[in-house]
């Protein structure tokens, strides 16, 4: 393949570079005068030089001629030397004793080789120092390693910064408050929002309304240290897309002393931007109040100011009073009076609300607005206990050690099964008291209802699956309908009362009990995944690493967003092709058998792929196996064999198939080709005795 004009000069500077610096480790300096041979080649390459129509001779001679008989191997990758590392500044920085006789005719005192090399330079250097900085904020470098690096680079011939603060753009100073036994910086609605907007690109343009969901949460920082940090996060409700994104950072040796002084900054910057809104791009967003904050209870009670989740009134959306019941705070019943905005507002629940909330200063509702979050209340919550309970709980319901040993055993078998969607793969039950709230959700919703089948008394599996049902009606886009919330809400107040009655009142907590009211929140909010903690969980872990000493934990972090938004700003966008993984393996038939073939296609919103956990679908009802993907003038067709036998794998509390979960079995041996458009549902196939049980993933 030939080369582009600027790397055949590279090229060329680098041998001319190579063969000088050959010449004077050798001491054949003096030489050069008496040497015929080397005279010849030399004065051959100046010669060559004289207009750019000789260029292409010019390089056949470099080729050729110039280093013929050098022993360094130039294209060697291995040669810490090669051409990659060319400086072409070291030209003129030669020793006047070690220049070759005469300029290149050609060339001007700026530039050696050609007109346009000093620009190009430039523009290489640009783009090197760029991508060093997006390295450097993806992955978290510290400043020091980061000033290490370049420095070596520079040695290298690169014309880079010396310093990481230099690359980084690092701000020099930041205005940190003292401020509720803490410090506090406010980054501003304003600056965070045109700051993702501008990360967002072409998205930005979908709406002209920006809704933002709040989320507040305490985050420990070293296991060490009491110290911890409190910030003030959001996303945006109209960009599904949007990354969650900082207002403003609170740390200090506990939660801030008063949440007046805490959110007092949020609440004025909140009130003045949703009455002006922003200007970004020449277009004009409105920014309304937040429609959602999203906490778990300790947070959601702190900035409510009203009882905690352990009190007797400690419910968030009934007036019950909790009972004592063997030495816990339990709320068996389901059908006391709700609370309202208005009575909240007016501090209406003497019991219930300890002091008048900052809050109120936003004229939202105290009550509706904030999401009984189902990342804590049902994973880390009642999956959880119920777990517990099959481990450790009374003896009344309490399993087998036999039970555990054939269920973990089951979980790791099934871990290929698993789609590439699930970060983390099925565990061992002996070691769910470290299961993740992702881990979690998986059991709830896929796994759980296959593992447990046979495994565990017949009433806590219907029990289990009133839970699994309800939570995916919840969860799911295509279900959550105005009539299938009602349905689920009812199967959620009976799933509380059974559980009374199998596990014990007792083990009605605050979580359990709050189950009852979280149907309200998918009719309010829609799907519960859009109002949920997960993102901003996971986002509290890379804030977390961006501290990397107790000293000055706020300055630390103000440094390294900024320094990672300056990045995000200049970030271009790649063009990728979706297809990945070319072979030459089949299946194919006939008609298609000069296609192209790849094993993985993904779009950005779907994977999908040859290989075990990301091969099955579901295409109008019926659930299929992807064989091979193929391509043909940009269009992408999937072979695919269909599994010809499908059946409910539950009736109770409803049909499975209404919920698109089925037992298949039977795969066809006949392959047929589809469109890759067609393959929208996503489906976990896990194996069951003689056939697989199929549910969609949501996740």
């Amino acid at each position: 393949m030939e080369c582009s004009e600027r790397t055949k000069r590279r090229k060329i500077s680098a041998k001319v570079e190579e063969h000088l610096r050959l010449l004077e480790k050798e001491s054949m300096i003096d030489l050069l005068a008496h040497d015929s041979e080397n005279e010849y080649q030399l004065d051959d390459l100046l010669e060559h030089t004289e207009s750019e129509d000789s260029m292409d001779t010019f390089y056949d001679a470099c080729d050729q001629n110039c280093f013929e008989n050098s022993s360094i191997d130039l294209e060697d990758e291995n040669s810490s030397d090669s051409f990659y590392d060319f400086n072409i500044s070291s030209f003129d920085d030669l020793d006047s004793e070690n220049r070759v006789p005469g300029d290149m005719p050609g060339c001007d005192s700026d530039c050696d080789l050609h007109g346009d090399v000093c620009s190009d330079l430039e523009d290489d250097n640009d783009d090197d120092s760029h991508g060093i900085a997006e390295w450097a904020a993806e992955f978290n470098i510290p400043q020091t390693a980061l000033s290490a690096l370049l420095k070596i680079l520079r040695r290298k011939g690169l014309d880079i910064p010396m310093d990481g603060r230099t690359l980084m753009s690092t701000d020099r100073s930041c205005n940190v408050a003292n401020m509720a036994g803490g410090s506090y910086y406010h980054f501003g609605i304003e600056n965070a929002l045109i700051a993702e907007l501008t990360s967002l690109g072409h998205l930005a343009n979908v709406t002209d309304t920006l809704t933002l969901r709040i989320n507040i949460d305490g985050l420990p920082l070293f296991r060490s240290s009491s110290l911890s940090l409190w910030p003030i996060l959001g996303m945006i409700k109209e960009i599904p897309e949007c990354s969650v994104f900082v207002i403003g950072v609170y740390s200090g040796v506990s939660k801030p002393a008063n949440v007046q002084e805490y959110l007092q900054e949020f609440i004025v910057d909140m009130k003045a931007i949703s009455q002006s809104g922003i200007v970004y791009n020449g277009v004009h967003f409105r920014v309304p109040l937040p429609d959602a904050f999203i906490c778990d209870a300790p947070a959601r009670a702190f900035l409510k100011c009203s009882k905690g989740h352990t009190g007797y009134y400690g419910c968030e959306r009934c007036t019950q009073k909790g009972q004592y019941i063997n030495g816990k705070v339990a709320y068996p019943e389901i059908s006391a009076e709700l609370r309202t905005d208005e009575q909240f507002g007016r501090q209406g629940y003497q019991q219930h609300q300890l002091s008048a909330s900052p809050l109120n200063d936003l004229g939202i509702g105290l009550v509706t607005s904030f999401v009984l979050d189902y990342m804590h209340l049902v994973c880390l919550g009642a999956m959880r206990k119920l777990i517990f309970l099959w481990l450790k709980g009374p003896l009344k319901c309490r399993q087998s050690m036999k039970f555990f040993v054939v269920m973990s055993a089951f979980m790791v078998s099934i871990r290929q099964y698993l789609p590439s969607n699930f970060a983390r793969k099925p565990r061992s039950l002996f070691e769910f008291s470290t299961w993740k709230a992702t881990e979690l959700r998986q059991f709830l919703l896929y796994t759980g209802p296959v593992v447990l089948l046979n495994n565990i008394p017949s009433i806590m599996y219907r029990n289990f699956l009133l839970l699994s049902v309800s939570m995916r009606i919840l969860l799911s886009p295509a279900l959550c309908s105005p009539d299938n919330c009602d349905y689920a809400e009812e199967i959620l107040k009976l799933f509380v009362t059974d559980f009374a009655a199998i596990y014990g009142a007792e083990f009605v907590s605050y979580n359990m009990h709050s189950l009852i009211h979280l149907a309200q929140d998918a009719r309010n909010f829609g799907p519960l995944d859009s109002v949920s903690a997960f993102p901003f969980e996971t986002f509290l872990g890379k804030l977390k690493k961006l501290v990397r000493r107790p000293q000055n934990p706020v300055q630390q972090l103000v440094r390294r967003i900024h320094e990672k938004q300056k990045v995000a700003s200049q970030k271009t966008t790649s063009v990728f092709s979706p297809l990945k993984q070319l072979h030459f393996s089949g299946p194919l038939i006939n008609s298609i058998a000069t296609w192209e073939q790849y094993r993985r296609y993904n779009d950005g919103q779907t994977l999908i792929s040859s290989s075990r956990g990301d091969d099955c679908f579901s295409v109008g009802g019926r659930i299929l196996i992807v064989r091979n993907i193929l391509s043909h003038s940009g269009t992408v067709k999937v072979l695919c064999n269909f599994f010809e036998t499908a059946k409910s794998f539950f009736t109770y509390p409803m049909d499975s198939s209404c919920l698109g979960i089925l037992f298949v079995f039977n795969l066809s041996e006949d392959l047929q080709l589809l469109p890759v458009e067609e393959l929208k549902t996503k489906m976990v196939l896990l194996p069951l005795k003689t056939g697989y049980v199929a549910l969609p993933l949501l996740h």
